[in-house]
């Protein structure tokens, strides 16, 4: 375990990072300990078993290592930390033993939970608490209005922001609601269901939690408005929510609900002689020799494929004129940002249809926090445009059908149409989860190591119809993107003795 630990360290790091500096996740420095406390409640029990090693245990940690590699080569750090701790729980299964194993299942489980995700649920919850809670504003006689994640009442415009759409209430529950259930229950089923009922409940007491703020202080005439300490009254009132619960969940309990322990096995049967023993004992090493060098193998190819940093700078041509369209110099106050682009191309068009705005973000090859798909990697600035709707548009680019994704922009009254794809290992795409598979397969399977994100903008001035005509002309009437970006190449220079010693 503890070489296991050491291979895999830096992403180790990183999940144990995000434990600390993002509150979603603090609740995972309990877990272990959690888990071992339940470990030790079944130690009498534990002395009259005796561990075996079991080599199904060998196949999960196989899919996991390679799911580990999968992870590395997209850079998703999620499924790192997933099949890193896949990899543990192999592991365990793999020294400890079938019947070991199945007696600290829960406890092995329970060890999930520390592993930082749900990042990618933020767009639903966020989504669901705002439909709740305008259906909960209507009920009470409050005029509303809403489009994507903004809510409008006569008092004022509230954003129900991702810290706001109840990832921690529900990464509460997940933590709460199981151990609870493994007290007060026995049967699995009635288990399950208390933990669902929990999660249901999570969900939807966030919602009134939202709804509570804006009806106070619409009732109130903005006089009480704790908007600015919503996440401390929104935590109080999940504890009474949590409290509430338990109350209820304890008229159900079992009559013996303490965790029914198994039948005591007999002791285990004498080993003989001395050779006896010895051979018994290699069995397990020998098991936890080949997980070990099956959880090496991804981490060896990753790293005799590592490559050097490189230096120099891409030289992407664009052209001047083309069609109706010609460069103009422009300064908008929309502007992408991919902060890692080995180049970034950023001009800007105009026709007697409109002015339309090129950004094309490239990479000379993806490596880790250099990447078309990061999360720092923004269409406009938070601060002064919001996101009000994304949809999939489908056009034909260099003689190909192409699916892009289209959205919506605004920042005040005005509004700005964009559209974004991208160019992973040859191939257009406008799905993140398909990009990233592209570049998992380019970086594994010796693809094109080249990568892109292009984006174009127009401003919508009349209605989006003819905002989408303008983009649609521009890129019926421009160049081919596709050899724009097979043509650009990299220029080497040679390194300063900065860059050198860095």
């Amino acid at each position: 375990m503890a070489m296991l630990l050491l291979v895999f360290r830096a992403p180790i790091a990183d999940a144990v990072s995000l434990w600390w500096r993002i509150s979603t996740y603090n609740h995972a420095f309990l877990i272990l300990p959690i888990s071992l406390l339940l470990v030790s409640e079944k130690k009498d029990y534990l002395k009259t078993i005796q561990p075996e090693p079991c080599y199904w245990g060998l196949f999960g940690m196989a899919g996991f290592a390679l799911i580990w590699l999968g992870s590395y080569a997209a850079d998703v750090s999620e499924g790192q930390h997933f099949a890193i701790m896949g990899m543990i729980q192999a592991l365990l299964l793999t020294a400890l033993g079938a019947t070991v194993f199945r007696t600290l299942l829960f406890p092995i489980l329970y060890l999930w939970l520390m592993v930082p995700t749900g990042t990618f649920l933020l767009p639903a919850l966020q989504w669901i608490a705002t439909y709740q809670t305008e259906a909960l504003l209507s009920l009470s006689g409050i005029p509303v209005f809403t489009q994507n994640t903004l809510i409008e009442v006569p008092s004022g415009l509230y954003t129900v922001a991702p810290g706001c759409a109840g990832l921690n209430f529900i990464f509460t529950a997940l933590a709460l609601a199981p151990l609870y259930a493994y007290y007060m229950y026995n049967g699995l089923a009635k288990r399950l269901m208390a933990v669902a009922i929990m999660l249901v409940v999570a969900i939807a007491a966030n919602a009134l939690r939202i709804f509570a703020i804006i009806a106070l202080a619409e009732f109130t005439n903005k006089r009480i408005d704790i908007v600015d300490d919503h996440l401390l009254y929104g935590w109080g009132f999940f504890v009474l929510v949590l409290l509430l619960m338990a109350m209820i969940g304890w008229r159900f309990a079992d009559p013996e609900n303490r965790v029914i322990e198994s039948p005591a096995a007999p002791p285990p049967k004498s080993l003989g002689n001395d050779q006896s023993a010895v051979g018994n004992a290699k069995k397990p090493a020998l098991a936890l020799m080949i997980a070990l060098l099956i959880a090496l193998f991804p981490a060896a190819y990753i790293a005799a494929r590592e490559k050097p940093g490189l230096i120099g700078h891409i030289v992407l041509s664009l052209p001047e004129t083309f069609g109706p369209w010609a460069q103009i110099q422009s300064k908008p106050d929309w502007a992408p940002s991919y902060p890692s682009a080995h180049n970034v191309t950023f001009k800007h068009y105009q026709s007697e249809q409109g002015v339309v705005d090129l950004y094309i973000a490239y990479y000379q090859n993806q490596t880790k926090n250099r990447e078309a798909i990061a999360s720092e990697n923004r269409l406009a600035n938070p601060s002064l445009w919001q996101i009000v709707g994304i949809r999939r548009h489908t056009l034909n680019l260099s003689g190909a059908p192409a699916t892009l994704s289209v959205t919506t922009l605004l920042s005040g009254a005005r509004q700005r149409l964009v559209w974004r794809w991208y160019w992973v290992d040859g191939q257009f795409t406008s799905n993140p989860v398909i990009a990233k598979l592209l570049e998992a397969k380019a970086n594994l399977l010796w693809g094109e190591s080249r990568a892109a994100a292009i984006i174009l903008s127009t401003e919508i001035h009349a209605n989006k119809r003819s905002a989408m005509a303008r983009l649609h002309n521009f890129v019926e009437s421009g160049p081919d993107i596709r050899h724009l970006l097979v043509q650009a190449h990299w220029t080497p220079r040679n390194a300063t003795f900065e860059e050198r010693k860095e």
